[in-house]
């Protein structure tokens, strides 16, 4: 039987009364716990027995003792502060960003080392934030976005749907890797006309990066040989170490990209790569939600301010 059901209406002072009494043992131990006069604390107990209609304690040579039906309503009680102190834990977590869920995505290049070292931090000292983190193509994060999948994530392309923000938060530059050794490892820039002839490690034909680094090479007449291509740049430096060739990646990737068979110089023409930062227009985001926003564009920054040699 449920008695808090059963029972007539109550206040949550009675029960904070009948909780204390409970505890304590006894009246005198309940006053003294909640800092009332023992009267007040026999007279409230009086009333609740006659609102449930039940007897809650016995009284034998000047001690109480608790009835059955009391353990059972104390158990409820119980639970429901037990819920009450999970919900002010909650809203105390809440309040301070250090509870919820947090829904991200990144494209391949950024989710590979960089944005989980950056979660990773921000999750150090929040234990109760579950995170998911989900690695894909640029192209595939607007709809994820709109679809409400997805809270937070950064992309290299722009939205192209009305209802998702896109905010350019930061930019990377694209560097040169080549094999150690290669004739044009002394240069301290390489120029788009030094690679002409050369065997090239090219990235997936729909990617951004790849588009805008194959138009810098067609505007200057720069014949290559493409003889390899990946969606990965992780994957294109691979080659690049096996001496399968040259390659043009972001200097994103080679700021935790360490193979000694690399050799990384600047690019120029230059080519610039925006990192943008996409959410929900004109949805109220939780706290959680724009405090993790904000902690990402600053470890971000840092982050690619660092040398990449």
């Amino acid at each position: 039987m449920n008695l808090i059901d059963k029972a007539a209406p109550m206040k949550l002072k009675q029960l904070e009364i009948f909780r204390s009494v409970m505890i304590a043992g006894s009246m005198v131990g309940a006053a003294r716990l909640l800092h009332v006069s023992q009267p007040a604390i026999s007279q409230a107990i009086h009333q609740m027995e006659k609102q449930t209609g039940v007897r809650l304690f016995r009284r034998v040579n000047g001690k109480i003792f608790a009835t059955a039906e009391a353990n059972i309503l104390f158990t409820e009680i119980e639970r429901v502060y037990a819920g009450v102190k999970n919900l002010e834990r909650l809203a105390e977590g809440l309040r301070h960003n250090r509870h919820g869920s947090l829904r991200l995505a990144g494209f391949p290049a950024i989710s590979r080392q960089l944005l989980p070292a950056i979660v990773a931090d921000y999750c150090r000292d929040r234990p109760e934030v579950d995170i998911v983190l989900d690695s894909t193509q640029s192209r595939n994060i607007p709809d994820l976005v709109a679809r409400r999948e997805i809270d937070v994530a950064l992309s290299v392309l722009p939205s192209d749907r009305d209802e998702v923000e896109a905010t350019v938060i930061n930019t990377v530059n694209a560097v040169c890797i080549l094999p150690v050794g290669h004739r044009l490892c002394d240069k301290t820039v390489i120029h788009a006309a030094d690679l002409d002839g050369e065997a090239f490690i090219s990235l997936g034909r729909n990617d951004q990066s790849r588009l805008m680094i194959d138009k810098v090479f067609e505007a200057q007449g720069v014949r290559r040989r493409l003889q390899m291509e990946t969606t990965q740049s992780d994957t294109a430096c691979g080659f690049v170490a096996e001496g399968s060739g040259v390659s043009i990646v972001d200097e994103m990737t080679m700021s935790w990209y360490r193979d000694e068979r690399i050799a990384v110089l600047p690019f120029e023409p230059l080519i610039s790569f925006n990192i943008w930062l996409l959410s929900l227009k004109g949805s109220t985001q939780p706290l959680l939600t724009r405090d993790f926003a904000e902690f990402l564009q600053t470890r971000l920054a840092d982050a690619l301010r660092r040398p990449t040699g």
